[in-house]
């Protein structure tokens, strides 16, 4: 029998540090780090599936439309964005703002994936949202200790 040792649920998951392990084992397994744009959206679409679920696609459009917006004042090119009607018109503009905005696109996608789990972990739970992310990337270790009894 496996039991979880009690865990402040507020150090479970940094958002901000989640989201940039995530971005740096991406980059890392693609070996793709010249286009941090396209990698960005593809952490989406690998996010997506797993989530989908648990939140649905609409659940999904409209937690990255809110991630977006809550983004735009730091990122103000967002605010054409998070408009997009569909998910794959979303990550389609995404890209191609992230693309011409070269210069700042790993800190806009680190910010945008911090806030997108951070949505996550609100809305279905932070031990969830840390289960669904272990199971795309097996490589992030959590802080939750696993104790066999």
């Amino acid at each position: 029998r496996r039991v979880h040792d009690v865990v402040d649920m507020n150090e479970l998951l940094r958002p901000r540090q989640a989201a940039e392990r995530i971005m740096a084992l991406h980059l890392q397994k693609t070996g793709r780090s010249d286009n941090v744009a396209l990698e960005a959206v593809e952490v989406f679409n690998k996010l997506i599936p797993g989530l989908a679920s648990f939140i649905g696609d609409g659940g999904n459009l409209a937690l990255i439309r809110r991630t977006l917006k809550l983004n735009e004042k730091k990122f103000p090119g967002l605010k054409t964005v998070w408009t997009c009607e569909s998910l794959p018109d979303l990550l389609d503009s995404l890209s191609r703002l992230l693309q011409e905005q070269r210069e700042t696109a790993g800190e806009t996608a680190v910010e945008c994936l911090a806030s997108y789990l951070e949505l996550v972990s609100s809305f279905i739970g932070e031990r969830l949202t840390w289960r669904v992310l272990r199971d795309i990337w097996p490589e992030l270790k959590t802080e939750v200790k696993e104790l066999n009894i």
